[in-house]
């Protein structure tokens, strides 16, 4: 039934010839590993946003009641101490790359 679906699809929007280009493209001077360093960078950027959101609906930025939340976070969310923590280090881990 997948490759019905597949099939569909593809004599719809061609996925096979945008596959072709997207994994095919000859590159300028060829692959290199400074060409990763973006990629890494959007993938870090997407998961800051995603745990950003995540969060947003936890944490209150008033000065009284910042650290409550916090601690509500880790203490009672659940895997809110791992979203938080990835935050947390996701954060230096954007500016590493970004100076990489």
């Amino acid at each position: 039934m997948f490759e019905a679906v597949y099939r569909w699809v593809d004599e719809r929007i061609d996925l096979k010839g945008l596959q072709a280009k997207m994994l095919n493209e000859p590159m300028a001077g060829g692959a290199r590993y400074a060409y990763v360093f973006g990629s890494a960078l959007l993938f870090i950027f997407i998961m800051q946003a995603v745990t950003g959101i995540l969060l947003m609906f936890y944490y209150a930025p008033t000065a009284d009641h910042a650290y409550a939340s916090t601690r509500y976070i880790i203490e009672k969310v659940d895997f809110g101490w791992f979203i938080l923590s990835y935050h947390l280090w996701g954060s230096s881990a954007m500016v590493a790359v970004m100076v990489m």
